[in-house]
């Protein structure tokens, strides 16, 4: 897969319907979405959410993650 350019997460139900935070690639100070997949029993997948201030938010509540387009 490519890099990931967006991801979907904290997805819960109110009566406005589905509800959802979005993480993208160049918005809202968003340098880079990294994924972690499980490598064992026991570990969990989740994505790393970069900054362009440095700092990193864990999700590990990922509902779709969005890749970009390949260039091969």
């Amino acid at each position: 897969m490519g890099e990931i350019a967006a991801i979907q997460y904290n997805l819960f139900r109110s009566i406005n319907g589905d509800e959802y935070s979005v993480a993208q690639v160049g918005h809202g100070g968003v340098v880079k979405i990294s994924e972690h997949c499980p490598a064992g029993e026991g570990d969990r997948h989740w994505c790393d959410i970069c900054y362009d201030n440095g700092a990193c938010t864990r999700v590990f509540n990922v509902n779709l993650i969005m890749y970009a387009p390949t260039t091969e």
